[in-house]
């Protein structure tokens, strides 16, 4: 194998129905060699795309299927996975950068995804915040913080548990829907202070939530990103 990765130029053309330029390119991955990154669209949706990660011998080693929001002009990210067997190879990195490209090179405002708790960390280290406006995710958010006793997390777990306190009173619909902003904020400083400590697994949540990654944070964080994208052997930088 390469121990120097050669930077490659994604060629871009337009999917199917006009809406989006996706990428379709080979790269060399150090331990895995030649890859192939082909993004297109379903036929029976062409809103709908996947981006799959295949090996000389077509084998699949990854996948990310995601839709298109026309009236928000936003991603949704609907399922991404990498197949066991290839996990830690940063193949997940890899397909969450294509995801970057296509909404930068399309000038689309945000990626929203609804995150598995398990990978909700994972997401985290690519920039993306809650987003949560659904009631029960936020309350079950709150609660995992709420209950943590780690010491040094103690003044984010009291903020949690009065805003489950003032849940708790609040009857009026608009009124909780408010509390989703404090809330939202509240989730993102417990994710960025238990990523910063360096031990995520002993603050594991318990159920998933709403997620987002928008343009804003992307420009804020271009030279974290640029970096992987020459990390990965891609020629590109937003």
């Amino acid at each position: 194998m390469r121990t120097k990765i050669d930077l490659v130029k994604p060629i871009w053309k337009y999917s199917d129905n006009k809406l989006l330029q996706i990428p379709k390119f080979e790269l060399e991955h150090k331990t895995l060699g030649k890859l192939r990154v082909n993004v297109y669209n379903h036929a029976n949706n062409l809103n709908n795309f996947s981006c799959k990660i295949t090996d000389t011998k077509n084998e699949k080693l990854g996948i990310n299927t995601f839709g298109l929001n026309e009236n928000k002009n936003v991603l949704l990210g609907f399922y991404m996975q990498t197949h066991i067997g290839y996990r830690g190879e940063g193949l997940g990195e890899l397909l969450r950068l294509i995801s970057i490209m296509i909404l930068d090179k399309n000038k689309n405002n945000a990626i929203d995804i609804f995150s598995k708790e398990g990978a909700i960390y994972f997401h985290a280290k690519y920039k993306f915040v809650p987003n949560v406006k659904a009631f029960i995710e936020r309350n079950f958010a709150l609660k995992d913080i709420a209950s943590d006793k780690t010491p040094e997390l103690k003044k984010i777990a009291l903020e949690a548990g009065k805003l489950l306190d003032k849940i708790s009173y609040t009857k009026d619909s608009a009124e909780l829907r408010n509390i989703n902003k404090p809330a939202n904020k509240c989730i993102k400083e417990y994710i960025g202070k238990v990523i910063k400590n360096g031990n995520i697994n002993e603050h594991k949540f318990n159920y998933g939530f709403e997620m987002q990654l928008n343009n804003e944070n992307i420009i804020k964080n271009k030279e974290f990103f640029n970096e992987l994208f020459k990390k990965h052997g891609i020629d590109y930088k937003l």
